[in-house]
Formats: structure tokens, C-alpha cells, sequence
């Protein structure tokens, strides 16, 4: 039988964080970040296994970052929220000059990335780890890029924590990261109107916005833009993939009823026998410290993905 239990809100209790250790009042942003960083430590060990979009959203960032490689300056790269490494392996082979710094704020996911990513003996002096929350980012180094892969969501404030990491670039620097947009996941929004349930996915970025927000003064932005459709048997599993990568977290605690959740998955499945599709759309958003030529008609024009109009 299915345990649509894990589907249910989560308890308005005092909560105690197993990855840090510490007790929080419900509602509170230190409640929120440490039910974020259980979650991606409870999915460590399953993440690799159900991230497919994550995997392919990887190879893309990295294609765009090599694209931009020429014009980054000198110095060190900062990845936050490494997960199991998917970007991690990338950046360490395709910069193997660079000092990397990698981050997760979960400390489960980053003993799986350091497990997972091989590093030569003489590349160990510049590859560091450490636990960090994206958001807290205040360093004295000053980076030459700095990249993110499907993080940026999970922010409580978006466009000020972007700005205070965008502060730590170098002049010309790169910042890069990758995320769901707004629009993703349109069927299962779609279900839920047709039977008149409330659509509970996470609220997700708009790089529209976002992009507007963080062009002012010596910041310009760029974004392009990706659709993935992901194939599941059942609903279930479509739910179940989102909890064994830590996604399934909600934000606001907003759940459905295990009688809401059996009528949503039932419905979808009927509606789909020959099993169900769910799309992501995904942004990838390129920022960079004001400089005399920027290139990103050139940027844009060496990729496979589709620029933002």
C-alpha cells in the first residue's frame, strides 16, 4: 500500500534537525533552512539515482560556463550547493587550474560528493569542502565565478541573496545558476484544476524577474531557457521521485489530505493510462560585473538551448 502519509503536512511542532543538531521554532527561517538541509540529507543516498533532470541541467550549465571561459578572470570558483556532485566532476575536469571551492548546506551531500568526485593526489592542495548556506555568503575572496545548479529556489530571498553573492565577484566574474521557473510542472497544475484540488507545488523563480531585479549599475544579466518532459509510470512515482531527491519539501506546509492526494493520483492516472508526463521548465542565468564589451549576443549564439527572447 502506498504511504500517502509522506505526502501530509509536517508536524507544527518543535522540530530537531538530525544534519545540525539544533531545535527550532516552526515558521522560523532557521525551522525552514533546517527541515531544507534534512531533506537533501535524507535523499543523499537516492538523489543520482531519480536527479535525470538534474543531471542533464548539469551538462548544460557547464556547456555555458565553458562558453564563457575565455572572458572569466584569473582566480578562484565558488559552487554552491554541490548536491552529490553532479557539477562538481565537471568543474574539476574542466578546469583544472582554477582553486575550487565547493559548498552544500547539507553535510550528508557532501561527504556522497566528495565519495563521488575522484581527485587526482596533486589536485587535492586546490579543491576544498565545506558546509555553507548559499545564502549566507559573506567572503572576503572575491571569485572569478561562481555557479549553482537547482538551489536558487530553495532561497527564502532570492533576489538579496543573489545580490550579496554577486557582490563577491571579481570585476568581469561570472555568476551562473541554474533553476525550475514558474511555469514548470503545467499537468499536474492542470489536474488539479479539473477536480478542483488546490496545485501545492513549491512557488518556483521567474528568470524574467529575477534578471530585472539584478541588472542595475554594474551588473548585466542574460538568461536562456529549457523545457524537459520527464515520463513516469504511475503519478506516484512522479511524487515519490520529487521526495527522493529532497524536493519534496514544502514550503509553505501546504499539503493535501491523503484523500486529496489518492483522488489527484488516481484522476491523473486515469487520464493517462499509458502512463504520465510532466514538464520542467528550466533557466539557466548568466550574470556578470559590468565591463567594457560584453559578449552575450556571442554567449547565446554558441549554445543549444533557447535564449530568452
Amino acid at each position: 500500500m502506498i504511504e500517502f502519509q509522506r505526502f501530509l503536512p509536517e508536524c507544527f511542532a518543535l522540530t530537531k534537525s538530525r544534519t545540525l543538531g539544533t531545535y527550532s521554532i516552526p515558521g522560523s527561517k532557521a525551522d525552514y533552512k533546517c527541515r531544507v538541509t534534512d531533506s537533501f540529507g535524507q535523499a543523499a543516498s537516492t538523489y543520482n539515482h531519480y536527479a535525470t533532470v538534474q543531471q542533464e541541467c548539469a551538462e548544460d550549465l557547464i556547456a555555458i560556463l565553458r562558453s564563457w571561459h575565455p572572458q572569466i578572470p584569473a582566480g578562484p570558483i565558488l559552487e554552491i550547493g554541490c548536491g552529490t556532485g553532479l557539477i562538481t566532476q565537471k568543474l574539476i575536469h574542466h578546469f583544472p587550474d582554477r582553486p575550487l571551492e565547493i559548498t552544500d548546506i547539507s553535510e550528508s551531500m557532501l561527504e556522497i560528493c566528495q565519495r563521488n568526485v575522484p581527485v587526482a593526489p596533486d589536485r587535492v592542495p586546490s579543491l576544498s569542502f565545506r558546509q555553507m548556506d548559499g545564502e549566507n555568503l559573506i567572503e572576503a575572496t572575491n571569485y572569478a565565478a561562481i555557479v549553482s545548479g537547482f538551489v536558487v529556489q530553495w532561497f527564502e530571498h532570492p533576489v538579496e541573496s543573489l545580490q550579496k553573492i554577486i557582490a563577491t565577484l571579481k570585476p568581469g566574474g561570472i555568476l551562473l545558476v541554474s533553476f525550475p521557473t514558474q511555469d514548470s510542472f503545467p499537468e499536474w497544475k492542470q489536474i488539479c484544476q479539473q477536480i478542483g484540488l488546490p496545485f501545492t507545488a513549491n512557488a518556483l523563480p521567474d528568470p524574467e524577474f529575477l534578471s530585472a531585479q539584478l541588472s542595475q549599475g554594474s551588473v548585466n544579466c542574460t538568461w536562456h531557457r529549457k523545457n524537459v518532459q520527464t515520463t513516469y509510470s504511475q503519478a506516484i512515482e512522479f511524487f515519490k521521485s520529487l521526495k527522493l531527491i529532497g524536493a519534496g519539501l514544502s514550503r509553505s506546509q501546504q499539503r493535501l489530505s491523503a484523500q486529496q492526494m489518492r483522488q489527484l493520483i488516481r484522476y491523473w492516472n486515469q487520464r493517462n493510462p499509458d502512463g504520465i508526463n510532466v514538464q520542467y521548465h528550466i533557466a539557466f542565468l548568466v550574470v556578470q560585473h559590468h565591463r567594457e564589451h560584453p559578449s552575450f549576443a556571442t554567449a547565446r549564439s554558441t549554445l543549444t538551448l533557447n535564449p530568452s527572447p
